[in-house]
């Protein structure tokens, strides 16, 4: 594709949403890398002044926006790495089936009923936007086995054998360190 048709696809029907939360997971990295963080040590204290969402602040304190824009921060690089290049492959992959406005929506909705769910089931912070990336997983994967039941189009197979591949090596990579098992399954 040239760079014409990339600019006339995000001036059609809401699709420029789809750049709103590549810019805010980068944007919040650079305010945290501006702010103190640290790749030795904790930033927990960075992370709860930054919008983390933990279960005192959403259920004790009622800061119900943490929902939200938990789901733009961080642990690191390949954290944000990993999400962003689960996000264009979603979006990608949804965008044979929704508008980008709808996109969005499933990726921000699913972002933040994942941070919702998990957060209790978590005694810490609860970060990152894998939920809503495995919410446009899911959304794909419905559509394509709706897309397969109907026998309507032609399926993509070679992208849902890709986002078979990426759920089973994420979901058992999530079993070791601080990862979020319910997030990413509710998501």
């Amino acid at each position: 594709e040239t760079m014409r048709d990339v600019l006339s696809y995000f001036a059609q029907k809401g699709n420029f949403l789809l750049l709103l939360p590549p810019l805010l997971m980068i944007g919040w990295g650079l305010y945290m890398i501006f702010n103190g963080y640290t790749l030795h040590g904790s930033n927990n204290v960075l992370f709860d002044e930054s919008g983390a969402c933990t279960p005192d602040s959403l259920l004790v304190d009622g800061e119900w926006w943490r929902i939200f824009t938990s789901m733009f921060i961080h642990a690191d690089f390949m954290h944000i790495f990993g999400n962003l290049f689960g996000y264009v492959l979603g979006v990608y992959a949804l965008s044979r089936y929704l508008y980008g406005r709808d996109i969005a929506l499933v990726f921000l909705i699913t972002g933040a009923l994942s941070i919702a769910f998990a957060v209790l089931y978590s005694q810490n912070s609860v970060i990152g936007a894998s939920g809503g990336v495995f919410g446009l997983y899911g959304a794909f994967l419905s559509l394509f086995i709706g897309e397969v039941l109907s026998f309507k189009g032609k399926p993509n197979w070679w992208m849902s054998l890709i986002f078979l591949v990426i759920l089973v090596v994420d979901i058992f990579g999530g079993f070791s360190g601080n990862v979020s098992i319910s997030g990413h399954i509710s998501g």
